[in-house]
């Protein structure tokens, strides 16, 4: 979620990340020699006491760190996922933060492939399920379910608390402007599914809900300013979603007409098969503009969301080559 800081909206930022990830203080120099951004070494997410010092002068708290899938065996990633929240969300609040902003997914309220999911839906995944699946995927789902149930509970435990979950779908667009392009296709995200439709055989994802990832990040930043809900509400959770439609075949003829000098590369697959589902992923529309203020044609184009997704793994195609 790095495009949070690519759109100033005043605040200052504290950020904690591992200690690989510290360059992110020359990525961000600027913002670091202005004083809108602090960055601080995390050690362990779950089982860290976190220094005081940390939520001294701290409004809110933006928690959007999970494992991806596969990255750790399935006990570890559950443990991660629901402690490291649980963890993060108790210090804060016993330091007196009392408003917070949660990446969740799509995953915690069901299939992508419906056509349209609400606030109140669930996934009705459990722990066993996933452990017994031996699937990394499902794993990730049961991670990010389990998570979100855990933040839930502890916030109707603690009333005091004004929470906010954003639930975004496959997020695509460009990577930050600055930061280093990704170290290997690996570190692409869901942007890997556009570098491998530049191989010959490359395939797509069945599932073609989407959200530019410069999007998502408005949508935690507008949480930031929503007013607490009343009791008896529907909680604040806020599935994000395009609503442009997104078609595979289209995507492909898209690139091959704006990228004409990558037009040899493209997968000679048939994706039409990837286009037998829903085409975009209905949402609670309403519910983003009457809260967040987030209407819904301020959404980012398709046409925008694919060629910035594929101007980056391109971009980062050619540091990779320029190493070697």
């Amino acid at each position: 979620m790095s495009q949070i800081l690519e759109a100033p909206a005043g605040y200052k930022v504290r950020a904690t990340v591992r200690k690989h990830k510290l360059e992110i203080r020359n990525a961000y120099a600027a913002y670091v020699a202005e004083g809108r951004l602090e960055v601080v070494e995390l050690t362990d997410l779950v089982h860290e006491h976190f220094p005081p010092s940390w939520f001294e002068g701290v409004d809110a708290v933006m928690h959007v760190a999970s494992p991806l899938a596969g990255r750790e065996t399935p006990e570890k990633m559950l443990e991660t996922a629901v402690e490291g929240t649980l963890n993060i969300v108790r210090q804060a609040e016993a330091a007196g933060i009392r408003k917070f902003v949660v990446t969740s997914s799509i995953a915690s309220l069901g299939n992508p492939t419906e056509p349209a999911l609400s606030a109140k839906s669930w996934n009705p995944i459990t722990r066993e399920i996933a452990l017994k699946s031996n699937n990394a995927m499902i794993v990730y789902l049961a991670s990010k379910t389990l998570a979100e149930r855990a933040l839930w509970e502890f916030a109707d435990s603690h009333p005091h608390l004004d929470v906010a979950t954003i639930n975004p779908v496959f997020l695509y667009g460009p990577f930050s402007k600055t930061q280093e392009a990704p170290a290997d296709s690996t570190a692409m995200a869901t942007n890997a599914f556009f570098y491998h439709m530049l191989y010959l055989t490359g395939g797509v994802p069945s599932a073609a809900a989407h959200v530019d990832v410069r999007d998502a990040a408005r949508a935690h930043v507008l949480a930031l300013k929503t007013l607490p809900t009343e009791p008896g509400s529907i909680r604040k959770r806020f599935p994000i979603s395009s609503p442009n439609p997104l078609r595979w075949r289209d995507v492909v003829q898209l690139i091959r007409n704006q990228r004409p000098g990558l037009a040899e590369r493209l997968t000679k697959v048939d994706v039409s098969a990837a286009d037998s589902g829903p085409a975009r992923l209905i949402v609670e529309f309403d519910r983003l503009e009457s809260i967040l203020g987030f209407r819904q044609n301020e959404f980012r184009s398709l046409e925008d969301t694919v060629l910035a997704a594929v101007d980056g793994v391109v971009e980062a195609e050619k540091r990779w080559n320029s190493r070697l």
